[in-house]
């Protein structure tokens, strides 16, 4: 058996990881990089193995560092399955388009130097890669045992976004190989979906460490929203509130609603403005079984239905947009504002101090979300620099990864069986976290706690 590690080592995006068994050459994930440019670079580099060689791919969830180098992988000759859950099937068809629109318009910027130096002639792939792509899809239900050359696989409940799984792998042999690939871990109780499963037993654990050396704020999200809610009534202006379109939109519509039921005179009209939110929270309405059953007996999927949310997906219904001057609630992407259309809203009500900008996530190094959040008087949208007067606010308890204590309480679960895992192999996060979360899990004195580097090769 051969475990490789490809991506995500030292990085918190851009997971893929090699299986090799007797019989089979499989990808766990296939993810793009993403934040600043000198990590995003690392996506024009050249694929390690020769794409047509690889037999099957099996996705833990769809966000696009986890997903985006699928089309890729189709484009240089992958002619194999990938198996997902039904609903990161669904997402796909959502997420992959998307990322083909960003990297062809990335293209445009890129410098000439990068476009020799990768021997590049165009974007990484386009849409009918992508089309390509969604075609070699095959869905399998959660906790279904599926069997493909030596392996039996199944998904667990993770706990994160709609369809997010714990990979569990058995492999043929005397004795039979296990392994578990956690994915991205969901928080503990979570607010919104069904909290995370128990995780299967395993020989080898390949676990994420996102937040490895962070624990997540306690706050009462529910009262600074209403308080936000509150100030913008008020002022008459517009609550922005920059959102990604998987998961965190539909956890702000469902605290909104929650909000709106306990104070009825807070009652603002909605604006998602975003068409992939859109897609995306129409989803969420076919899997309500994936969301805790208190919040369908509430009501909210009539909520999402009902005339107080407008979804705007035409161009010039977001541009009329410009003209509401409130007072209301304009949820739009991308998250950090580095693209999409909250760069518009920001551009065109940033300098009105009636507004105010509610950040629900977390805003990277070198992105305009995070010049706002840092205090800058004036920022540059469109080649102008813009004078910052809105109001500020933010909401941090509302991440889909666990927390350090979160990732200690899953190393735990595995601790807990009679057998332990041999090895846990520590991936998808910088290497500080890494090392922290590496200290933390001393308690499992049975366990060989692994740090791989990129590319590392473990022969099991």
């Amino acid at each position: 058996m051969r475990l490789q590690f490809l991506g995500a080592t030292g990085y918190v995006t851009g997971s893929r990881t090699l299986l090799e068994t007797p019989r089979a050459r499989i990808y766990i994930d296939s993810g793009l990089y993403q934040g600043p440019s000198y990590v995003q670079d690392k996506n024009y580099e050249a694929l390690e193995l020769d794409a047509s060689s690889i037999d099957a791919v099996i996705l833990t969830h769809a966000h696009i560092d986890h997903s985006g180098l699928l089309p890729l992988l189709v484009k240089k000759g992958f002619a194999g399955v990938i198996y997902t859950t039904p609903a990161t099937r669904d997402l796909l068809e959502v997420l992959l388009p998307d990322a083909a629109h960003i990297l062809r318009e990335d293209f445009k910027f890129l410098s000439k130097k990068k476009i020799r130096d990768f021997h590049l002639s165009g974007p990484l792939y386009d849409e009918e890669d992508v089309k390509k792509t969604l075609e070699r899809v095959h869905p399998v239900e959660f906790a279904k045992e599926h069997q493909f050359k030596d392996i039996t696989f199944s998904f667990h409940w993770a706990g994160h976004i709609l369809g997010a799984a714990y990979i569990h792998i058995k492999v043929e042999g005397e004795p039979p190989k296990t392994f578990l690939f956690s994915g991205d871990i969901g928080p503990r109780k979570h607010i919104f979906h069904n909290n995370r499963e128990k995780p299967p037993r395993a020989d080898y654990v390949i676990m994420e460490s996102t937040y490895g050396m962070r624990r997540h704020e306690k706050e009462n999200y529910m009262n600074k929203l209403r308080k936000s809610m509150e100030w913008i009534k008020r002022k008459k202006g517009m609550l922005i509130i920059p959102s990604f379109a998987v998961g965190r939109t539909q956890l702000v519509l469902y605290v909104l609603f929650k909000l709106w039921k306990l104070f009825p005179e807070l009652k603002l009209q909605i604006f998602v403005d975003s068409p992939m939110a859109t897609r995306a929270t129409r989803l969420y309405m076919n899997y309500p079984h994936e969301i805790k059953q208190e919040i369908i007996h509430e009501g909210f999927m009539q909520f999402l239905q009902s005339r107080d949310i407008q979804y705007i997906e035409d161009v010039g219904e977001s541009k009329y947009l410009n003209y509401f001057n409130g007072p209301g609630i304009l949820i739009s992407a991308s998250g950090m504002c580095n693209g999409g259309r909250i760069v518009h809203h920001l551009y065109n009500r940033i300098w009105d101090s009636r507004n105010m900008i509610l950040f629900v996530g977390y805003q990277a190094e070198g992105t305009l979300g995070r010049q706002i959040l840092e205090g800058a008087n004036r920022v540059k949208i469109f080649n102008r620099e813009i004078p910052v007067r809105t109001k500020l606010e933010t909401i941090n308890s509302f991440s889909a990864h666990t927390d350090k204590r979160g990732l200690e309480a899953f190393a735990k679960d595995l601790n807990s069986y009679q057998k332990p895992p041999e090895i846990i192999f520590i991936n998808h996060g910088e290497d500080e976290p890494r090392y922290e979360l590496q200290k933390s899990l001393s308690f499992m004195k049975s366990t060989k706690i692994e740090i791989p580097k990129s590319e590392a090769v473990y022969y099991l």
